[in-house]
């Protein structure tokens, strides 16, 4: 049985196989800034500093000592996928720490809010349509995440 190329996807932040999704220690910039609350960006400069990438390229050296994967993404460009544990290795010697499942949680629930307030102010209707209405109700959800994420983390000792 052979292996073509064809038969691997990059599909919504996962490597997959014929369909299946496969866990291969490998994430993007951006999961891996997640686990540490940093942007991809962030990651990015950090990844320039060691030397292991060049731009938004990756070195042949990060290559070679198979730190980076690139895969052809689903609408034809090119996605750089990360060995995670060397990155975190890398990111702890620099004294970066991952920040708890909770904190990535109220991250991305924060994320997520600023979205939604940013398409609510960027509208003309003064909160009159039902698009505007739909996401008042999910941003008052999402505000209510966010204050449960602060009093989990605050009980937990970790804000």
């Amino acid at each position: 049985m052979s292996i073509k190329i064809t038969d691997w996807r990059f599909v919504a932040g996962d490597l997959r196989y014929k369909g299946f999704r496969l866990n291969s220690g490998f994430k993007t910039q951006t999961k891996i800034g997640k686990m540490f609350g940093k942007t991809a960006k962030e990651i990015g400069n950090v990844l320039r500093q060691l030397g292991l990438k060049i731009g938004k390229k990756p070195t042949e050296k990060a290559k070679r000592q198979g730190l980076v994967r690139s895969f052809r993404g689903w609408e034809g460009y090119i996605v750089d996928l990360w060995r995670v544990q060397s990155v975190v290795c890398f990111l702890n010697q620099l004294g970066m720490r991952e920040i708890s499942k909770e904190q990535q949680e109220l991250n991305s629930i924060k994320e997520k809010f600023m979205v939604i307030s940013k398409s609510l102010s960027e509208c003309e209707c003064s909160g009159t349509c039902a698009k505007c209405k739909i996401q008042e109700v999910i941003a008052k959800r999402q505000l209510k995440d966010i204050r449960t994420m602060r009093t989990i983390l605050n009980n937990k000792g970790m804000v």
